[in-house]
């Protein structure tokens, strides 16, 4: 299946320059059509129905996909926009294994609040061996008075970093809790966002608020707000 996906990325022209939708199939079905579409850098999905929209992860960390009224699609471009104003004020800790022979190898980083900053790499470990530090701290929600957007996203907590080696002795923003209608929530940090619906949850990674821009657009739900193709 990955591989078909690709085949039909590529011959639809759509590898390098600008990231876009790419239509993948398209279902009949007594209530309506379903189409699936595929980001054109492969990494993550999405289907459109009568009056939803499934978000899918392909590449990257895969979770499960999660289906979103297209009021809450609504809502999460809304955060998503304005968690790419925010998130390089943010500080990050996380791990990686890019880089690394898979399963094999994975790296801890520390990454300082502001832009332009550049990741620390605190410690690592290859063929289980370990070498320098790991991340020793825990995140925390800390609730704060509701700041409302738009369309029905809000602001209800801060995510705060606390006991780690590195940073400020009393924590480190690193992102914020949006509410998406009443029952989804975007936890969107520097590295990434995770969109979450009961014990479901997608990621989404930095450059993919353009992706929910382009799936908002093509169900015709953005009001004229997001941009359109020349």
């Amino acid at each position: 299946m990955l591989g078909d996906l690709d085949d039909v990325i590529n011959a639809a022209g759509a590898r390098g320059g600008k990231p876009c939708l790419v239509e993948v199939g398209r279902a009949l079905h007594e209530h309506g059509t379903t189409t699936a579409y595929v980001w054109s850098t492969g990494r993550i999905t999405a289907a459109l129905g009568p009056a939803w929209a499934q978000l899918g992860r392909r590449l990257g960390v895969v979770g499960d996909a999660v289906r979103l009224e297209f009021a809450e699609l609504r809502a999460l471009a809304v955060a998503c926009g304005d968690w790419a104003n925010r998130r390089d004020a943010w500080a990050a800790y996380y791990y990686s294994s890019a880089g690394y022979p898979a399963p094999h190898g994975h790296a801890w980083y520390y990454r300082p609040g502001g832009t332009g900053s550049r990741p620390v790499r605190l410690g690592e470990v290859v063929m289980g061996r370990r070498r320098g530090e790991d991340l020793c701290g825990h995140d925390e929600i800390v609730p704060q008075e509701p700041v409302e957007l738009t369309d029905g996203a809000r602001v209800e907590a801060e995510i705060w970093r606390r006991g780690e080696r590195q940073g400020p002795a009393d924590g480190s923003l690193t992102g914020l809790r949006y509410r998406l209608g009443e029952v989804v929530t975007l936890d969107a940090e520097r590295q990434d966002a995770k969109v979450v619906r009961g014990r479901k949850c997608v990621n989404l990674e930095p450059g993919e608020e353009a992706f929910v821009a382009a799936v908002l657009r093509v169900a015709g739900q953005d009001g004229g707000q997001t941009e359109r193709p020349r």
